[in-house]
Order: structure tokens, then C-alpha cells, then sequence
């Protein structure tokens, strides 16, 4: 089935790839993407161990030169902290002077200039490694999303005055011919003129029962031709197709927030300006009504205040949580429109199912044999491998996969068959054998072909 997905981030480094769109593109976002990681992982190992290798030799480093423990504190703060004021920056020329980074920055200057400077490295260093391992969590359900957008047909075989040729889905126009070769996924709906085959549409409906197709049937796109090769005339244009909807409802899913994710874009508004007004009450109001009261301690009281309600948790995670649900259930199939979904689910209590594909895996077994009157079931079982001898269909699978169980299969001689075997899809299948004819299908298959058909 399908998965729809909300393309949420929320990551600030450079390691956040854009979706995969074909393979030149795929190879060069994955090496981008690598060369990210490593680069946010050296930064990481290297400003971790200047820190604690500083944190650990203060003392002694103060000894020699109390400007050279700033400039030992300076190396990882700069190293981790660039991106964040590079952020802030950017924020605030657009006129959001109250967001999470611009925080993080006047908290961190203002611990610098008390002289707090292990617990201004702390802040940014911890940060970035959060943000690290956010964006690593976000990558894997990017890519989960992503696998489906490369499933999308990019090219089909364009019939047009007697020949054929390959052309990007985009170029056909309604009322085009095209082909649609076994094994291959019809890249546009339209209607079948010429062919009979069958069309797995699971991976647009979830139903794994395969579904037939001959003249005048519509063949969806994104489906998958099973057997035949079919001549299909376009009724929409590829942006109109099935599958195209399908692929744009999944870019953008996270138009249809959850009601948590909305209400906390709207408390975001107004967080992070109480926070600041709060921190710079807390700073000045003691000093100014209690003359015994320190305003360096104050201050300092301030920038805990700040550091500690600094939004970023609260906007990234809940998004993110989301996100990640959303990119999980696509590992396992699961179709999600948003994240208004995963919240809808709380209120359930019961589940209907309309499609048996979705409960099951369309993998058939034989039950029972009963055979008519007179035949014997070792002659039933024999005559149904023969005539489903190279059926496509689930339950052609499931007979010969009993047979094989039962050894009877063995007993069946592919030189005696003919090599006009036919399949009728939705119907039946007719093999010719050591000089016989073998059908095998519904009932009203067997009674259009002269076969007596009893009770069933």
C-alpha cells in the first residue's frame, strides 16, 4: 500500500538531503548526504574532546595564561556555535528576533561574559549533538518516504505511426497509445485497446488479488502488468494519474497537521517573547527592589531561566515524533495522510477492513479436493496442474505448489504440452496435453467451453 507522509524536519545542519528523484540525482544527494555526516562527526569528535581535554586542565591552563583558557574554550564554541549565530542571523533579518537560536546565542554570550565559560561550550556542544541525532532519526524516515517518490513509472513506450519508442511520462498526451510489456508498471492510466493480461494494483489499492485486463478495461497507473503485453490509449495526463496524485498527497502531507502540531506553531508565537520578557524580569527586578540583591547573581539566574525554556525541544520534538511515526509506518506498508491521522487513531476502538489484501498476503492454499462423480482426486489434482501449468494467477501458484507437495507434479510431462496454452483473465486458463485440451476456471468459464458443470 501506498504510504503518504509528512515531510517535516526541523534540522539546522547541512545534512538534511532533498528527496530522491532519479538516479543521477539519488547517487548525488547520497554522496552529499555522507559527506554531511562525516563532516558533522569530526565536528562533533573534535570539539567534544577539546572540551573535555579543557574542562579537565583548567586549572592548569589558567596557571600559565588566563587568556589562553578563553582561547581554549573559544575553538569548540566557534566550531559549534557558527551554524547557530549563522541561524539567528538569518532569522532575525527576516524579523523573527524571538526564536530558539537568537536564545541560545544571548544566553552563551551573556555566561561568557560572566566568565561561565565550560557552560557556554556545554550549551552549544550539547546542542548540535541533539540536532545531530535528530537529523539521523529524520534521515532514516526521509528515506522511507523517499523510496516511494522513486517508485513513480518515468518512461513509457509511445506508439505513434507504426513504431515505438520510449518517452518520459510527461510527453504523452490524452488520447496517445502506448505499450505496456509483462513485468513492466503501466505509467499512465488509460484504456485498454489491444491485449489481455492481469494488473497487480496492490501497491495503489493494497488488494494483492490480481486484477484482469482486456479490451476496454482501465489500467491505473503505478500498477504492475503480470503476463501480457498490452497497447493502452491515455484518458489523463500523467499529472492527473492515479499514481501522481498519489505522489503529491505524499509531498504534501504536512499541510494536514495533527491539532497538537498546530497548537504548538500557534505557542510558539508567543514562548519564546514571555520567556525573554520573563528572563529579563527575573534579571532586573530583584536588583531594583532589594538593594541587598546582587544583579551579577540575578543575571545569572536569567540565563538559566533562558537556557532551560529554550523552545527548541518543545517545536522540533513534537513535529519530529510525528514525523517519525509517519516514516516507520512506511517501512511496513502502512498508508498515513498525516499526522492528523496518527492522532485519529486514539479514538479507535474498532477496525473494518474492505479488501482481503489488506489482512492477508494473496498467497493462496488448496483446501480440499472434490472431485465429481467418477474421478478419482489423484485424476482431478493431475488434470488441474496440467491446465494451470503456466498460470500466472494466485491460485494457479497455490495448485502447483500442492502438487509439488504431493509429488504429483512431477508426473506431469512438459514436452506433452502444447505451446498454446492460453490464459483468460478473470476466467480461466485452457492447456493442451498429450493430445487433450484442459480447462480450468470458473463455472461460467467451463459452461462458455461446453464442460458440464454439476452443483457446486
Amino acid at each position: 500500500m501506498p504510504v503518504f507522509a509528512a515531510k517535516a524536519c526541523g534540522c539546522t545542519n547541512n545534512a538534511c538531503p532533498a528527496p530522491e528523484r532519479n538516479g543521477s540525482d539519488t547517487s548525488a544527494t547520497t554522496a552529499d548526504e555522507r559527506h554531511s555526516v562525516r563532516r558533522e562527526i569530526i565536528l562533533l569528535v573534535v570539539s567534544g574532546l577539546l572540551f573535555a581535554l579543557t574542562l579537565f586542565f583548567e586549572a592548569k591552563i589558567a596557571a600559565a595564561s588566563p587568556w589562553a583558557v578563553y582561547l581554549a574554550y573559544a575553538i569548540p564554541y566557534l566550531l559549534c556555535g557558527v551554524g547557530i549565530f549563522r541561524e539567528a542571523l538569518a532569522a532575525m533579518s527576516k524579523g523573527d528576533f524571538f526564536n530558539e537560536f537568537a536564545l541560545m546565542c544571548i544566553a552563551t554570550i551573556a555566561a561568557i561574559a560572566l566568565g561561565e565559560l565550560a557552560e557556554a561550550v556545554g550549551v552549544m556542544l550539547f546542542y548540535r549533538l541533539g540536532e545531530f541525532f535528530q537529523e539521523r532519526a529524520a534521515s532514516g524516515s526521509r528515506k522511507s518516504i523517499a523510496s516511494l517518490l522513486a517508485e513513480k513509472p518515468a518512461l513509457a513506450w509511445l506508439v505513434a505511426d507504426g513504431q515505438t519508442r520510449q518517452v518520459r511520462v510527461e510527453e504523452v498526451a490524452v488520447g496517445d497509445m502506448f505499450e505496456v510489456r509483462a513485468g513492466e508498471k503501466i505509467p499512465l492510466d488509460g484504456q485498454v485497446v489491444s491485449g489481455q493480461s492481469q494488473a497487480d494494483q496492490s501497491p495503489l489499492t493494497g488488494e494483492s488479488m490480481p486484477v484482469g485486463l482486456s479490451p476496454g478495461s482501465t489500467a491505473l497507473a503505478g500498477s504492475i502488468n503480470l503476463s501480457g503485453t498490452l497497447r493502452v490509449r491515455a484518458t489523463s495526463l500523467y499529472a492527473d494519474s492515479h499514481m501522481a496524485r498519489i505522489l503529491d498527497m505524499v509531498e504534501n502531507a504536512s499541510q494536514r497537521k495533527s491539532p497538537t502540531e498546530r497548537f504548538i506553531s500557534r505557542f510558539a508565537g508567543w514562548y519564546t517573547p514571555a520567556v525573554v520578557a520573563l528572563a529579563a524580569l527575573v534579571a532586573l527586578a530583584p536588583p531594583l527592589l532589594f538593594p541587598a540583591a546582587s544583579f551579577s547573581t540575578w543575571l545569572y539566574r536569567a540565563l538559566i531561566l533562558l537556557i532551560i525554556s529554550c523552545p527548541c525541544a518543545l517545536l522540533i520534538s513534537i513535529p519530529l515524533s510525528y514525523f517519525g511515526g509517519i516514516g516507520a509506518a512506511s517501512r511496513f506498508g502502512v498508508l498515513v495522510k498525516g499526522g492528523n491521522v496518527l492522532d485519529a487513531l486514539l479514538r479507535v476502538d474498532t477496525v473494518i477492513f474492505d479488501k482481503t489484501g489488506t489482512l492477508t498476503e494473496g498467497r493462496f492454499s488448496l483446501a480440499g479436493l472434490y472431485p465429481a462423480a467418477g474421478v478419482d482426486e489423484g485424476q482431478l489434482l493431475r488434470a488441474a496442474l496440467v491446465a494451470e501449468r503456466h498460470g500466472s494467477h494466485p491460485i494457479a501458484q497455490a495448485i502447483r505448489r500442492y502438487g509439488a507437495e504431493q509429488g504429483v507434479a512431477d508426473g506431469v510431462d512438459d514436452a506433452a504440452m502444447a505451446p498454446d496454452s492460453e490464459e483468460f483473465p478473470g476466467k480461466g486458463m485452457m492447456a493442451r496435453y498429450d493430445g487433450g485440451r484442459f480447462l480450468a476456471g470458473t463455472k461460467s468459464f467451463l459452461v462458455e467451453n461446453g464442460v458440464t458443470v454439476g452443483e457446486i
